[in-house]
């Protein structure tokens, strides 16, 4: 008896590792929303669900891992989450089957979606990707152009690339209308993508997310009046949120050559430029400004180094933090350097040199600016003005003088002021004595007589 109690107390207090649940949140959903597909467990998910059957019933926009504690009676647990972000193609009753994680077979589970019987479903919205197809290098830019085609009506909406850690993604145009016609429009966005790692690189689709203009008027609506129609109007003052994927990613991106050494660089064309501030003669602690521009095609700005110089002993070199810029040819980066020469004498100023791959003829080169000579002197010139030599001359070359044109300007604006001043002062007399006048002649014509004495004494 006392066996079998013990035992009894070992099963219960040993913890039941629970299986895998799923279910979709919310539940059920209006056609045209998105549902979350939850995966929970009280253990660490062992392995990858097998999320591809879902794409026979829905598009996927993304997926989350979450992680929460809980107490309960001073118990501790632990609850392990996956969700997906789904967007359901059809409406009804979907069903998932022979969903797993790992080799563990998840029970099936059922969504449903009701129709939206008022409002017309969207007609046609495709999502096209074209990127380049030649290999690169890690860290060249990819160039991709997505192109909507839109037979619906979008209001609004955003193009999203796909998420990935081989890389990095950038917008580098904004989107643009480049066909219009009665029945689609069509919208292209360029993006940019800088490899990490070499290899084959697979990747999610794009994805555009938006609200999609419904017409809905009554089925044969006819405007028997123009105030039918301004009742009515165009049918268009509602919006269905709409997602549309394109066709999964591979990239293929080469090997980074082994004898390449130093700060990776890759691009079919780079130069580095230079402007010079610098004045007619250099003293020894005056500051010489040199700008370096370096540019290069098929590479993002924050990818490019730095140009340095190093500090020499009879040069103080300072540099200023830099300005990157890309545009849609490549990256620009540009620093200013200053050079303080510390003592008198001939210097040069060094030569900057920054290595970087020829992806076209896939060769190892130098971008350089050439070094300068300059004579600095041992002391700062003193600025003085010039004095005027003595030159003799005799009484037939001398010339009448003429005032200066600033002290005839002088005068002039002189007695001008004193005209002013003089007309000011006779004006204000004037209104003075008018009103002298004024006042003294009516307070005589307002005087009245003495009433005469109607008790005399």
């Amino acid at each position: 008896m006392k066996s079998a109690l013990f035992i009894s107390a070992l099963l219960l207090s040993t913890p039941v590792l629970a299986a895998i649940e799923a279910r979709f949140i919310p539940n059920p959903i209006a056609q045209g929303k998105s549902v979350e597909l939850v995966l929970s467990s009280d253990t660490p998910f062992q392995g990858v669900p097998n999320i591809e059957i879902l794409q026979k019933d829905f598009l996927i926009g993304g997926q989350q891992k979450r992680q929460s504690s809980r107490w309960v009676n001073g118990q501790g647990s632990t609850s392990y989450e996956l969700a997906y972000t789904l967007f359901p193609n059809k409406s009804g009753e979907i069903v998932v089957d022979n969903l797993q994680v790992g080799s563990e077979k998840i029970p099936p589970v059922t969504l449903n979606i009701t129709a939206n019987t008022t409002q017309q479903a969207p007609k046609n919205l495709t999502l096209d990707v074209v990127c380049q197809q030649k290999p690169v290098y890690p860290l060249q830019k990819i160039t991709c152009s997505v192109l909507l085609n839109d037979e619906v009506g979008i209001a609004d909406g955003q193009i999203i690339p796909p998420k990935t850690n081989a890389g990095t993604w950038e917008q580098i145009s904004t989107t643009q209308l480049i066909s219009n016609s009665a029945k689609s429009r069509r919208y292209r966005t360029d993006f940019a993508f800088s490899p990490t790692q070499s290899g084959s690189i697979q990747m999610d689709p794009f994805t555009f997310q938006g609200e999609a203009i419904l017409d809905t008027r009554p089925a044969n609506t006819k405007y028997r009046s123009i105030l039918d129609f301004m009742v009515a109007g165009f049918g268009i003052n509602a919006t269905q949120p709409v997602m549309v994927a394109g066709k999964p990613l591979t990239l293929s991106v080469k090997e980074k050559p082994t004898q390449y050494q130093g700060w990776w660089l890759p691009s079919p064309h780079v130069a580095l430029t230079e402007t010079y501030q610098m004045p007619d003669q250099i003293a020894a602690g005056e500051p010489i400004m040199r700008t370096l521009t370096l540019k290069a095609a098929n590479v993002l700005a924050a990818q490019m180094p730095i140009p340095t110089v190093p500090q020499t002993e009879s040069i103080k070199v300072y540099s200023n933090p830099e300005k990157r810029s890309d545009t849609t040819q490549g990256g620009d980066v540009q620093v200013e350097i200053t050079f303080v020469p510390t003592q008198p004498g001939q210097i040069t100023l060094p030569e900057i040199q920054i290595p970087w791959f020829n992806t076209s003829t896939e060769q190892i080169e130098t971008a350089s600016v050439p070094a300068k000579q300059i004579v600095v002197t041992g002391d700062a010139p003193i600025q003085s003005q010039p004095v005027n030599p003595i030159v003799k001359e005799t009484l037939s070359d001398r010339q009448p003088v003429q005032p200066a044109p600033q002290t005839q300007k002088g005068l002039a604006l002189g007695w001008v002021i004193a005209l002013m001043g003089g007309a000011f002062a006779l004006g204000l007399g004037l209104a003075i004595l008018i009103l002298w006048r004024f006042r003294h002649a009516s307070a005589k014509h307002d005087k009245k007589k003495p009433l005469p004495d109607l008790y005399p004494f």
